[in-house]
């Protein structure tokens, strides 16, 4: 068979792939096909051509068709893009030993060996973490342990710790540990899984359980409960500091009226003395 070669290294194409015109943008002139139809580049070529190993903000802004004028940028690929297709046909048909297209790697075979080893077992294949990073495979779980979205797990032995991703940290530790964490928001306390230890701690002990107010229809996390309470406190004696000014005034009030009854009535009294010691008239 004639074997191609990839317009980037000009070796002779290793796990080839064909761009997608929309990749692009090129346009198929008359009488000829557009630009990928049957050339063919190397996986890796392709991928290091268009920046796919590096994160969108660290690419280039614009990388020009090999073969023609069009243009694109590669910081607006996305991973759902279709970019390339790989030319399965091409590789079933190629029986040629080839080695792997990293260097530094010493793997050796077809193709269609080649392609396995590159997306399964390559320790320097290019993978990328979900910081969106991206680390070749050997040097990933150094950079897991540094991660802010990955965690060690504490229970596990020193020895065979491997960074665990945070979304899968709970399953983890229910699975290998029998332990879940506190069901209430906030508190992440490690309980028994189907103990008394862990209902007891959910329903009487945790701090961030809920609790009903007695004195109102209100709720509140349990350590939050007292300064709850201290407002029902701050209400009453507001509430008892109002009232007794209320009765206050009210006093003041009556014993003005008391004191004016009072008057009232020494000055009746006086009328009636005067009135009983006056001589009448003669008739």
């Amino acid at each position: 068979m004639e074997r191609k070669r990839c317009l980037i290294c000009h070796e002779e194409v290793r796990v080839p792939v064909s761009f997608f015109q929309s990749v692009f943008g090129c346009k198929a002139t008359p009488g000829k096909r557009w630009c990928y139809s049957t050339v063919r580049t190397c996986l890796t070529c392709a991928r290091e051509y268009l920046q796919l190993n590096k994160n969108f903000n660290q690419r280039i802004e614009t990388r020009k068709c090999l073969l023609c004028t069009q243009t694109i940028n590669p910081q607006q690929l996305q991973k759902s893009c279709m970019i390339y297709a790989k030319d399965y046909m091409y590789m079933s048909m190629d029986d040629k030993i080839y080695p792997c297209l990293h260097s530094e790697c010493s793997f050796q075979g077809t193709q269609s060996d080649l392609d396995r080893h590159l997306q399964e077992e390559c320790c320097y294949r290019s993978i990328k973490c979900v910081c969106h990073n991206f680390f070749r495979f050997n040097e990933l779980e150094a950079h897991q342990r540094q991660c802010q979205h990955y965690k060690h797990c504490e229970y596990c032995p020193s020895t065979q710790t491997v960074p665990i991703l945070l979304k899968n940290y709970d399953a983890h530790l229910k699975r290998a540990h029998g332990l879940v964490v506190c069901p209430n928001l906030g508190c992440r306390s490690m309980l028994k899984l189907d103990t008394s230890e862990q209902q007891d701690h959910i329903q009487k002990e945790c701090v961030y359980r809920v609790v009903g107010c007695n004195f109102c229809t209100s709720s509140c996390m349990y350590k939050e409960y007292s300064n709850h309470l201290l407002m029902h406190t701050k209400s009453q004696s507001t509430k008892i500091i109002s009232l007794m000014e209320e009765t206050r005034i009210a006093n003041e009030k009556m014993c003005d009226m008391v004191f004016l009854y009072n008057q009232h009535q020494t000055y009746l009294l006086s009328q009636s003395i005067t009135q009983s010691i006056t001589p009448s008239p003669p008739i």
